[in-house]
């Protein structure tokens, strides 16, 4: 089946100025996501609205989740942004929560990391001592999130904007920013480029740092909470009732948001963002949680500032987490084990698709009438299904490519004059057949009375 690839939600980024950009190693892990929790139909059906732009215009379907499998190419950032924002109502009507498919997801696929661990410990190199001599890991990996994130995203910065503590508790926001670097005196900056693309940061980001100490056998940070949304409050609240007067949000008469300059709102927050150049907006600032009964969860945030052009997001978690001698034990087992264990599950049901959506060729012979049928259709019959039949016999007995002319002249079951077996042109009329009507399979004139057999399909072949 051949797809003909529909209009992508958006547009690909211009050639000039370097665009932010996602490693598809994180769709990937949304594929397995899907793999290990939806039925194949739903998964096709999903990714054909979205197919990545590097596919050509006329692309198999096989094709589509081998490239999603293999991970290690570049997407643009807003196309990876379009696939979260499609993702969302799709699981609502599949009826999946989208939390519970991204906790079962963390979970099942590979221990709370989203990329195997293997990948994880080469970017760790860089900090592997400090793992040894930190009393708070959990803290450190939040220091170190930039580095893991610079790895999957370009142009995409991460920093902790504030941490607070007490005796027991730590509170720890995260800025996340399109960036560009500039240099200031004697060294390089990253500053805000432009504003952060809309989709979903507390489901799409924060859960995925949320359970990121989970890859080391910690627990992961109790409480996540979020503080700007780059999504306006239309993308949000959608078809909900709310009113929009006066820089004011209300649904059924309750004020739910208040408009203010972002500026402003970090100030109020304690937030210190001077040193990154982000513009001032207007920001819209819920002042009371908005409960969706269909999403069957919190939507609208009490606190959050939203219409954001960064993305303000954090956890509060306990300080000091004691640490086994022996807690990165799970995570080198899990980094050498070929393939990782906790994906194998996923591989299983990846090649399972494969198999469902790959091109097959169903050859069905039938010794009645000397006819050949291709996946239920009638294609020859008489002499040049009987030579395709003995090709295909031949074929998937030995693996044989190549035969000569001879053979097929010399089998009387074949040729019922052996003198005057006209056995060329009959070649010549399946070889044209099969171009015109499936050349997924070829038959070519290989050298001096030799033919060559070829195929870039599965093969299925049945006499009866």
């Amino acid at each position: 089946m051949i797809l003909q690839k529909p209009a992508l939600l958006i547009k690909p980024p211009a050639v000039g100025r370097s665009h932010a950009s996602v490693n598809s190693d994180l769709l990937k892990y949304i594929y397995a996501g899907m793999l290990v929790q939806l039925p194949g139909e739903k998964i096709r059906e999903f990714w054909q609205k979205f197919p990545p732009p590097q596919l050509s215009p006329a692309f198999e379907e096989a094709d589509l989740f081998r490239f999603l499998w293999s991970g290690g190419q570049w997407l643009p950032l807003h196309y990876v942004s379009a696939v979260y924002n499609g993702l969302e109502p799709f699981l609502e009507n599949c009826g999946v929560r989208d939390v519970d498919f991204i906790a079962t997801m963390l979970r099942q696929v590979s221990r709370g990391s989203i990329v195997p661990a293997s990948t994880i410990l080469s970017w760790i190199k860089p900090f592997f001592k400090l793992f040894f001599v930190t009393g708070d890991i959990r803290l450190l990996l939040l220091r170190i999130v930039n580095h893991f994130a610079s790895k999957i995203t370009s142009e995409i910065t991460f920093r902790i904007a504030s941490n607070e503590s007490d005796a027991t508790w730590n509170t720890t926001t995260l800025l996340a920013m399109c960036s560009s670097v500039i240099k200031r005196r004697h060294s390089l900056k990253k500053i805000f480029a432009e504003r952060f693309p809309p989709f979903d940061c507390e489901l799409w980001a924060s859960m995925f740092v949320q359970m990121l100490p989970a890859c080391l056998d910690l627990p992961a940070f109790e409480e996540r909470f979020i503080k700007a949304d780059s999504r306006h409050v239309q993308d949000i609240l959608r078809d909900r009732p709310y009113v929009h007067t006066k820089g004011k949000i209300f649904m059924n008469g309750i004020l739910y948001g208040i408009t203010m300059g972002f500026h402003a709102f970090c100030k109020k927050n304690s937030l210190d963002l001077s040193a990154f150049d982000i513009p001032d907006c207007r920001v819209l600032v819920a002042v009371k949680d908005y409960y969706c009964p269909r999403k069957k969860r919190v939507i609208f945030h009490e606190g959050c500032a939203y219409g954001s052009p960064v993305a303000l997001f954090g956890f509060t978690y306990k300080k000091n987490i004691p640490v086994q001698p022996g807690f990165l034990s799970p995570f080198l087992d899990e980094a050498v084990s070929f393939p990782a264990s906790s994906w194998k599950a996923a591989e299983q049901c990846h090649e399972r698709l494969l198999e469902t959506v790959s091109f097959k060729a169903a050859f069905v012979y039938r010794t009645a009438d000397g006819s050949m049928s291709l996946n239920g259709e009638h294609f020859v019959k008489n002499v040049p299904a009987k030579i395709l039949r003995k090709m295909l016999l031949s074929y998937r007995a030995t693996g044989q490519t190549v035969f000569s002319h001879r053979e097929f002249a010399i089998d009387k079951a074949i040729a019922s004059d052996p003198k005057a077996p006209n056995i060329i042109v009959r070649l010549r009329r399946l070889s044209r057949t099969l171009e015109e009507r499936f050349p997924k399979i070829k038959i070519s004139w290989a050298s001096r009375g030799k033919i060559a057999f070829q195929s870039s399909c599965k093969i299925e072949f049945l006499e009866v």
